[in-house]
């Protein structure tokens, strides 16, 4: 089962209806927060959208500069969506979405920042 977000930050009713590959989803603003250091920080928010198909609900996770949702353009919202990683559960390896040539319940990429991983 897919993680569950909190609650929009909206308040009631601050979701957004959307339709992209035959499913109704509703994105809403769940979290705020900053990234960066000191002089070189900026605010963020959390997106989570979230729609039932016939397996079960999906939820899905995007971030975005602070304040811009309210004004995002439904085209710009769909292409936020097909971007956004679905969100699973610990306790479900099994609804992991898999990529081809990828076994199941792996991760698609793995990042290697310089410096971890050398010598």
């Amino acid at each position: 089962m897919p993680a569950e977000p909190g609650p929009a930050l909206g308040g009631e009713g601050a979701g957004r209806r959307l339709e992209h590959d035959g499913l109704t989803w509703v994105a809403e603003v769940t979290g705020r927060g900053a990234v960066g250091f000191m002089f070189g920080s900026a605010a963020i928010e959390s997106v989570h959208f979230r729609c039932t198909d016939e397996r079960g609900p999906i939820t899905r996770l995007a971030y975005l500069p602070a304040g811009i949702f309210a004004g995002l353009e439904d085209e710009e919202l769909v292409a936020l969506l097909r971007s956004a990683p679905p969100l699973v559960s610990r306790a479900a390896p099994e609804s992991v979405e898999t990529v081809d040539g990828v076994a199941d319940g792996q991760p698609a990429a793995v990042v290697d920042y310089p410096g971890e991983n050398d010598g």
